[in-house]
């Protein structure tokens, strides 16, 4: 006789729907309906309710993981994108003006809406892809999005704050650099470590702008006025620098 089903901590369930986006995880999916969402087991042990073993599907992705039309392999994928934060959009779903994005590291966005937006899948390969496998396709496809999404937060932020951007990109890119090396050609995934690390190496001194203080009298030089401008946006500019060398190796 199975054992009784242990019912899902609720503190779990919502870490595990908040973790996806309160959407379904298959990334052709992405319908927001929670209403008619699941949680399904990864090991298929209905005891082991922990956030890691845990993903948000609907009814009918659930039913076809169930019935062996999607993989196991293909749900760890699922879950290793929405552990790193860049699962596709939602479809479905209004998001209200001035609301505070998940991942989106407490910026502020006015007027964004999602819609009924719907995410065009194709059967052909990104480029720096291993063949045509479209699940790979999507997770480089999600990791282009993300990187630039990256430098435009790179550029809008405040000099004097880019160190907490630095530490707050840096813990997704980790993961990004070890779910992709396998999804790169062979050509390319030594660089794209390489230029991973180069982020990730970059000090807490190198993204603190060197501010110099302005004297006691008389007034600066123009030149004094042009070199602490430069100083002021040159953690920026590394920053932005090294978000792009990762970019092209993709």
């Amino acid at each position: 006789m199975n054992p009784k089903r242990k019912p899902i901590p609720k503190a779990v369930e919502h870490q595990v729907r908040e973790q996806c986006g309160q959407a379904c995880a298959n990334p052709v999916c992405r319908k927001w309906n929670t209403a008619t969402h699941e949680l399904h087991h990864i090991d298929g042990d209905r005891s082991q309710s922990t956030v890691g073993n845990l993903i948000l599907l609907c009814a009918n992705c659930h039913s076809e993981e169930q019935q062996g039309t999607i993989s196991a392999e293909k749900i760890m994928i699922w879950k290793q994108m929405a552990e790193s934060g860049y699962l596709p959009p939602v479809i479905g779903q209004l998001i209200p003006e001035s609301t505070v994005l998940r991942d989106n590291h407490g910026i502020i966005a006015d007027r964004f809406h999602i819609n009924n937006l719907t995410v065009n899948q194709k059967n052909d390969s990104a480029a720096g892809t291993v063949g045509t496998d479209e699940v790979k396709a999507d997770r480089i496809r999600m990791a282009k999005a993300k990187i630039r999404d990256w430098i435009d937060d790179v550029e809008d932020a405040h000099p004097a704050y880019l160190y907490q951007t630095h530490e707050s990109i840096s813990g997704t890119l980790k993961s990004m650099k070890n779910l992709l090396a396998d999804d790169l050609l062979p050509e390319n995934r030594e660089r794209f470590t390489n230029a991973c690390l180069g982020f990730l190496k970059i000090t807490s001194d190198e993204v603190t702008p060197v501010v110099t203080p302005s004297p006691m009298t008389g007034s600066r030089s123009k030149e004094d006025q042009d070199r602490e401008m430069e100083n002021w946006h040159k953690p920026g500019k590394l920053l932005v620098g090294r978000l792009t060398e990762i970019l092209n190796c993709i």
